[in-house]
């Protein structure tokens, strides 16, 4: 994507007070946001049981799309040997 393309998206973040899946589910029905990007931890079984999850509850009640990206641990040396990276958004 070149620096034309990019002047098309327009990306906010910012910080609201709250109960989180609600507050960002609220912030974004009142911001019309078209995209919710947000990380998660990858818990299942009885970890997810018990603590739940914000993603889930906000991919469950957005109003618009949810993109959630897992956390991956990636050694010093990987990382090191990393020459290009493409990412590939769905919007």
């Amino acid at each position: 994507m070149n620096r034309v393309d990019r002047t098309r998206y327009h990306a906010q973040a910012d910080a609201v007070l709250g109960m989180p899946a609600a507050s960002i589910v609220d912030y974004a029905t009142a911001t019309a946001a078209g995209l919710i990007v947000m990380g998660t931890h990858g818990r299942t079984g009885l970890a997810h049981l018990l603590m739940g999850s914000v993603a889930e509850q906000v991919v469950r009640t957005a109003p618009c799309p949810v993109l959630t990206v897992r956390q991956v641990t990636v050694t010093d040396e990987l990382v090191g040997n990393v020459t290009d990276m493409r990412l590939a958004i769905a919007v």
